[in-house]
């Protein structure tokens, strides 16, 4: 089938050449009708090897994904490829292509054979190096190998004994966010949730970071359209290391510099706040700070990886597929309970919100706190409801989780 398609693609490197040529009389030596019959030829001709001979052609999915790319990066931009996925999983059983190259796995083993073993990681990760392949970080370097040094430099950064360390300046976040509840809650006006919580993540990503928020909470507003921007990063993200190749010639040292990508927007911000944090005397207890001292023991770590790995704390930090076999027949519902009555350590082993083995997220801890603290506080000190009961809280599933259109009544208790 190769000899097909490199006789094919000769051919038309052939028409290609030749339908600009004219014989000694003026007249066309190749038509382009002839060319678009070998090009029709051509991409028929991929589509039915991608279809029927690729070697995981026996895998059930849909149709288009089975011979472009293109259906997957679709649904991603949609926002709703978790959604599409467990109802293909549910058609389908364990294993579904959504790709000519890719297969979605809903499995009780999965976590086991993928997650925790060491396979290299496909190419899309390349693109989590922000904002151009000079920041390389351990989310965008695919060897395991080489990902597991490099995470070795940051790793302690993200222990839970250093997140503590940055406890009480979280708690003051929170307090801000607590200051706009009640605002809103006084003036019997809805208020949009999920902006408020995403102001506070911010904060308190800029406070683990870099000992200093960003001042989103307290402004209770996007600051210089660096939110905006996340949200544009994540939709590109999605779908561009999927053609990482091409986009190699957009993804630059040069647009990094010109911000003309998202990416170069979100290394502008973190490079200022680390530039503040090398001049601020008082900055302490913080991660780059454990990073810049890991860097002083080690001549493998240098400020760009630190500057890397700031890059996708900030861009991502502020954000499972469920099997039947493992979380029962109500695995699409919210039950608690279902905790104290059953294998609780089977679902503790099979619950990968983040991740497994050695793509286990760095962050979970810091992650952790945030949720507790936040929803605790919240639910604790205040009856919320949705202004239009009717209306479900929207999100997309991008790179990360895009929340809007979360108005509330908010009520003290």
């Amino acid at each position: 089938m190769f000899s097909t398609f490199d006789t094919l693609f000769n051919y038309l490197a052939l028409y290609l050449t030749m339908v600009n040529i004219k014989s000694a009389s003026g007249e066309m030596l190749v038509s382009w009708t002839g060319f678009a019959i070998l090009l029709a030829l051509f991409v028929v001709s991929i589509a039915v090897y991608r279809r029927y001979f690729f070697n995981l052609s026996d895998i059930p999915g849909p149709f288009w994904a089975s011979v472009t790319r293109l259906w997957h990066v679709w649904i991603i931009l949609e926002g709703k490829q978790n959604v599409r996925l467990k109802a293909l999983h549910r058609e389908h059983g364990p294993f579904v292509r959504i790709a000519p190259n890719e297969v979605s796995v809903c499995h009780p083993d999965g976590p086991t054979l993928l997650l925790r073993a060491n396979l290299h990681k496909g190419d899309w990760y390349r693109v989590t190096a922000v904002p151009d392949y000079r920041f390389q970080n351990p989310m965008s370097t695919t060897n395991p190998m080489e990902k597991k040094t490099l995470s070795k430099h940051f790793t302690p950064g993200y222990a839970l004994s250093q997140i503590l360390k940055r406890e009480s300046d979280i708690n003051k976040n929170i307090e801000s966010l607590l200051v706009w509840v009640e605002k809103y809650a006084e003036g019997r006006v809805p208020m949009d949730l999920d902006r408020f919580i995403t102001y506070t993540t911010f904060d308190n990503i800029g406070c683990a970071l870099f000992s200093e928020p960003f001042g989103f909470i307290k402004a209770g507003r996007d600051l210089d359209g660096t939110l905006r921007n996340n949200v544009a990063l994540s939709r590109f993200a999605a779908v561009a290391g999927f053609f990482i190749g091409p986009l190699r010639i957009l993804i630059n040292p040069l647009n990094s510099w010109l911000l003309l990508l998202p990416m170069g927007h979100l290394y502008k911000t973190t490079s200022i706040a680390i530039k503040k944090h090398l001049s601020n005397p008082k900055a302490r207890n913080d991660m780059v700070t454990h990073w810049l001292s890991a860097q002083q023991k080690s001549s493998k770590l240098t400020l760009r990886h630190i500057e890397a790995q700031a890059n996708v704390n900030v861009g991502a930090g502020a954000e499972p597929v469920s099997s039947k076999d493992i979380w029962g027949d109500n695995a699409d519902e919210w039950d608690p309970e279902r905790w104290l009555m059953g294998d609780a350590g089977k679902l503790d082993k099979n619950w990968i919100v983040f991740s497994a083995g050695y793509m286990t997220c760095p962050g979970r801890h810091f992650a952790w706190m945030q949720i507790c603290k936040v929803a605790a506080t919240l639910l604790r000190n205040y009856d919320i409801s949705q202004v239009d009961p009717d209306n479900k809280w929207r999100y997309e599933a991008n790179f990360t989780a895009l929340t809007y259109s979360w108005p509330v009544w908010v009520e003290k208790r």
